[in-house]
Protein backbone atom coordinates (compact mmCIF):
# COMPACT_ATOMS: atom_id res chain seq x y z
CA UNK A 1 0.00 0.00 0.00
CA UNK A 2 0.87 3.39 -0.97
CA UNK A 3 1.52 6.16 1.44
CA UNK A 4 -0.40 9.56 1.85
CA UNK A 5 2.75 11.31 1.06
CA UNK A 6 3.49 9.68 -1.98
CA UNK A 7 0.21 9.42 -3.52
CA UNK A 8 0.12 13.34 -2.68
CA UNK A 9 3.53 13.20 -4.26
CA UNK A 10 2.24 11.29 -7.56
CA UNK A 11 -0.45 13.83 -7.47
CA UNK A 12 1.78 16.73 -7.79
CA UNK A 13 3.86 15.55 -10.48
CA UNK A 14 0.39 14.91 -12.67
CA UNK A 15 0.51 17.47 -15.22
CA UNK A 16 -3.68 18.64 -16.53
CA UNK A 17 -3.77 20.29 -19.03
CA UNK A 18 -7.10 22.58 -20.09
CA UNK A 19 -9.72 20.92 -22.07
CA UNK A 20 -10.34 24.42 -23.01
CA UNK A 21 -7.33 25.00 -25.52
CA UNK A 22 -8.21 22.05 -27.92
CA UNK A 23 -11.64 21.74 -27.72
CA UNK A 24 -13.74 19.39 -29.04
CA UNK A 25 -12.99 19.63 -32.90
CA UNK A 26 -11.90 16.39 -34.66
CA UNK A 27 -9.92 16.17 -38.18
CA UNK A 28 -12.01 15.73 -41.01
CA UNK A 29 -10.64 13.83 -44.31
CA UNK A 30 -12.45 13.84 -47.75
CA UNK A 31 -11.00 11.67 -50.37
CA UNK A 32 -11.49 14.70 -53.25
CA UNK A 33 -11.60 18.24 -53.23
CA UNK A 34 -15.58 18.44 -54.55
CA UNK A 35 -16.73 16.75 -51.26
CA UNK A 36 -14.23 19.31 -49.38
CA UNK A 37 -16.06 22.11 -50.95
CA UNK A 38 -19.57 20.38 -50.47
CA UNK A 39 -18.74 20.24 -47.21
CA UNK A 40 -17.34 23.73 -46.84
CA UNK A 41 -20.62 24.77 -48.61
CA UNK A 42 -23.10 23.25 -46.12
CA UNK A 43 -20.80 24.58 -42.91
CA UNK A 44 -21.63 28.17 -44.44
CA UNK A 45 -25.22 27.57 -44.91
CA UNK A 46 -25.93 26.87 -41.37
CA UNK A 47 -24.18 29.93 -40.32
CA UNK A 48 -26.63 32.69 -39.80
CA UNK A 49 -26.69 36.01 -41.68
CA UNK A 50 -25.93 38.17 -38.76
CA UNK A 51 -22.82 35.51 -38.38
CA UNK A 52 -22.12 36.38 -42.12
CA UNK A 53 -21.75 40.11 -41.80
CA UNK A 54 -19.92 40.02 -38.34
CA UNK A 55 -17.20 37.70 -40.26
CA UNK A 56 -17.09 39.93 -43.64
CA UNK A 57 -16.84 43.21 -41.06
CA UNK A 58 -13.86 41.41 -39.30
CA UNK A 59 -12.18 40.47 -42.33
CA UNK A 60 -12.56 43.71 -43.88
CA UNK A 61 -10.80 45.36 -40.31
CA UNK A 62 -8.10 43.52 -40.62
CA UNK A 63 -7.47 43.75 -43.96
CA UNK A 64 -7.38 47.45 -43.98
CA UNK A 65 -6.34 48.30 -40.49
CA UNK A 66 -3.63 50.71 -41.31
CA UNK A 67 -5.92 52.71 -43.38
CA UNK A 68 -8.70 53.14 -41.54
CA UNK A 69 -6.35 54.42 -39.01
CA UNK A 70 -5.70 57.13 -41.14
CA UNK A 71 -8.35 60.14 -40.74
CA UNK A 72 -11.06 60.19 -43.70
CA UNK A 73 -11.14 63.12 -46.11
CA UNK A 74 -15.32 64.30 -45.32
CA UNK A 75 -15.25 67.33 -48.14
CA UNK A 76 -17.06 66.98 -50.61
CA UNK A 77 -15.95 67.77 -54.58
CA UNK A 78 -19.30 68.99 -56.54
CA UNK A 79 -18.07 69.23 -60.11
Amino acid sequence: MKSKQQEQSNNNNLVSEPSLVYGKRSIITFTSFEEMNESEAKAMANISPIVHLQNATMLIRKVYAEQLKQPMNKTLKLS
